[in-house]
């Protein structure tokens, strides 16, 4: 039967940055699962930027210009309607060799789920798109899956019925080479599948695998076409030369697809193999249908391999496991997204709060054997795990998978060094080559980072045994932090560019590096209270009030702690994150790194310079005569991260309509002056706002610590946290002690 969906689509509507193909985005809402590659559905209504085969650095996509991708070749949706000679029209924006496609769509992202409207007057009946993949908030397992699903909601508004076909298109990727790949047709009882695969797969081929598009049959009429060539022109493959042959066999008049699958593999160059399916439905007057398609993926040739083959042996399974389980997946993720739009919080940053998630899909690694981090930044910086990125960009992780945050803080506690230093990360693209960090000196941010963070899941979850377990190799990191103190004040010294400001040199007391530890040593002398050891909390706390005692005594100008005080004097630039020791005192209920009233000064002083100084955020360091600070690239550009943590340390010093400005202006930059939410890098210039550095940049999930501000001010939004962090079993409140 028709599937009647119109009072369905109204109740989960949903608003979002909104874009069109007529001022498309840089960038899609991607599809994918956790640890499992990704495919971004663009505004355009284009397929591109594939990471689906190990390749989370280099993307699949088009050739078309890099700011704005036009899709990625043989994967295709397309209309077909009208009686006697078909008529067809490509659900896309992009047309290709002689194929109209649609003049306009409206397109609204929600991460992982988008809305596409189909606008076109010689469209006769009126399309929409539901693309989306699971994100099950404390179910990482349900939120890895291989699979992107493309619900089209067909909608007849004429009194006569008509008959229309959707038409899915893939190509075959499968392999190094195109040599050896060949399509399966198969079809079970509900469900029409072409399995894209190859004969001549190396056994170090990290391509080797298994791609299947699908049409979940409801009462629809499925047919196929097994394989053709798109290509045809030798060593050419592009719009103006691609084959879509199963819209030919429409245009000449079929009213369905042939039917054929040879099963033969490529034998000879020349040849790129594309796989088609057609559901063709009878809808009656005014009423609806739904057509369900997927793609689903399985690359197991990896060095760590992929989480999701421990429940998956072929993508064919990951299908028909969708098929079972979309409408469940499907309102599990909604779910989520519905409490997020229930705060009491402007729009805008409902918005901000889901698209910022992104990396948990664009950017992670989830190996075989339950190894778990975050890259840094796929394709210009793949470092796995990056500890002072993490410290930000793990919030979301540890409320909502906890279980993934433990195991990401537990390796770094195994590869912890001799002497106490916790690494930098992971290694590049990799888990097993941990790296000291991105510059010569050990990096004095890591360790008290570390402790930070043990002590934020211990707080978030009450996981008790892992913090027992973990707090030997705090003592380590914290006995390291204390070997930097050269001259007994209680701080480190820095060295150099040793810190997460890896591109700005300072050499003595620096204000972030010294906040940081501030904060690290509460979250240490916590940790030793709640285990038992007295002694211990008691010389934490001597260390903790003689550093903090330096930091004010050392660093404090009367209106903001300086940027750093060292053998060559005071260096008097205001840093924007001058005061992230703070932020995340507060974030832990820790209570304050120096005198209160001075830091609601130093607030102040930030949110009056810093962030006031640009149209797209705060800079990272002002002079004293109000100038952004030149000395170094990292002095004088906009790190959205570092926003959202000032924009929450507002928020919890009383400034909140001055800490959501900043956040909004940061939000803004990316989703409408860039057009680009779901590809952010963590530098910006602050004249004119391009990128610096950076791409899919896990560090502005901090955003995800303004509601968890807010919410101490506004029940409403404490209850929707309390309601988001019971799905994963956690918890931001403070437990008694």
């Amino acid at each position: 039967m028709v599937v009647l969906f119109a009072a369905f689509m109204l109740q989960f509507h949903f608003k979002m940055p909104r874009y069109s193909s007529l001022r498309p985005a840089k960038s899609g809402v991607p599809l994918g699962g956790i640890g499992a590659g990704k495919i971004e559905i663009l505004p355009n209504g284009t397929l591109d930027l594939l990471t689906i085969q190990n390749n989370w650095s280099s993307p699949l996509t088009g050739v078309s210009p890099p700011d704005f991708p036009e899709g990625f070749l043989g994967f295709h949706f397309a209309l077909v309607f009208g009686p006697g000679v078909q008529d067809t029209i490509l659900l896309q924006t992009v047309s290709i060799r002689g194929y109209a496609a649609v003049r306009r769509i409206q397109y609204d992202g929600a991460y992982p789920r988008a809305e596409l409207i189909y606008e076109d007057a010689r469209l006769p009946i009126r399309v929409s798109q539901e693309a989306f993949s699971p994100l099950v908030l404390g179910d990482p397992d349900q939120s890895a899956w291989p699979t992107a699903c493309f619900l089209f909601h067909l909608t007849n508004p004429h009194a006569k019925p008509i008959r229309v076909s959707l038409v899915a298109m893939a190509r075959n990727i499968v392999g190094y080479d195109a040599i050896g790949r060949y399509n399966v047709v198969r079809q079970r009882k509900h469900v029409t599948s072409v399995c894209m695969r190859s004969h001549h797969q190396l056994p170090y081929d990290t391509k080797r695998g298994e791609l299947v598009l699908s049409v979940h049959r409801r009462a629809q009429e499925v047919s196929y076409l097994g394989e053709w060539n798109l290509q045809t022109e030798d060593f050419r493959l592009d719009r103006s030369s691609l084959a879509l042959d199963p819209l030919r066999y429409f245009r000449e008049g079929a009213e369905r697809l042939p039917n054929t699958n040879t099963r033969e593999p490529i034998a000879g160059g020349g040849v790129e193999l594309g796989g088609a399916l057609a559901a063709s439905v009878r809808i009656p007057g005014h009423a609806a249908a739904t057509v369900p398609v997927s793609l689903t993926w399985h690359f197991p040739v990896h060095h760590v391999g992929h989480r999701y083959e421990r429940r998956f042996r072929s993508a064919h399974q990951v299908t028909l496991a969708v098929h079972r389980a979309m409408p469940f997946l499907r309102r599990r993720t909604i779910h989520w997204q519905q409490l997020v739009r229930q705060m009491d919080v402007p729009p805008w940053l409902h918005d901000a709060l889901i698209n910022n998630l992104y990396p948990m899909t664009t950017s992670s690694m989830w190996s075989r054997d339950g190894l778990f981090a975050l890259l840094e930044s796929p394709r210009d910086c793949p470092l796995v795990g990056t500890l002072d990125v993490a410290f930000y960009g793990s919030i979301p992780v540890t409320l909502f998978f906890p279980s993934l945050d433990r195991v990401w803080l537990e390796l770094f506690a195994a590869v912890q060094r001799s002497n106490g230093y916790i690494p930098h990360d992971f290694g590049r693209e990799c888990f097993d080559a941990p790296s000291n960090g991105t510059t010569n000196f050990y990096w004095k941010d890591l360790a008290p980072k570390f402790a930070l963070m043990v002590y934020r899941h211990y707080q978030w979850t009450g996981d008790a045994r892992f913090l027992r377990r973990l707090f030997p190799a705090v003592i380590k990191a914290m006995d390291f932090c204390r070997s930097s103190d050269r001259d007994g004040d209680g701080l480190p010294e820095n060295e150099g560019a040793d810190q997460t400001f890896d591109m700005w040199r300072f050499r003595g007391v620096n204000v972030y590096t010294a906040g940081v530890v501030l904060a690290g040593l509460l979250a240490y002398r916590r940790m030793a209270a709640l285990l038992g050891r007295r002694r211990d909390a008691e010389q934490i706390d001597q260390w903790f009030q003689r550093a903090t005692s330096a930091f004010v005594g050392r660093l404090w100008n009367g209106r903001y702690f300086v940027a750093c005080a060292g053998d060559q004097g005071q260096y008097d630039a205001c840093m924007t994150a001058q005061l992230v020791g703070q932020w995340a005192a507060h974030l832990l209920h820790l209570g304050y790194i120096a005198d209160s009233a001075k830091v609601r000064t130093a607030v102040r002083t930030i949110l009056a310079r810093n962030a006031t100084a640009s149209r797209f955020g705060a800079p990272n360091a002002l002079l004293p005569n109000g100038r952004v600070d030149p000395s170094s690239r990292h002095a004088q550009t906009i790190w959205p991260g570092q926003c959202y943590a000032l924009s929450a340390l507002a928020i919890y010093e009383g400034f909140a309509t001055e800490g959501l400005a900043l956040a909004r202006r940061t939000w803004d930059t990316f989703a409408r002056y860039h057009r680009n939410p779901w590809n952010q890098p963590d530098v910006l210039f602050p004249d004119d706002g391009r990128y610096g550095f950076g791409d899919g940049y896990m560090r502005s999930m901090a955003i995800w610590s303004i509601p968890l501000a807010l919410a101490v001010r506004r029940p409403q939004v404490a209850s929707v946290l309390r309601r988001l962090c019971a799905l994963a079993r956690t918890s931001f409140e403070e437990k008694p002690r």
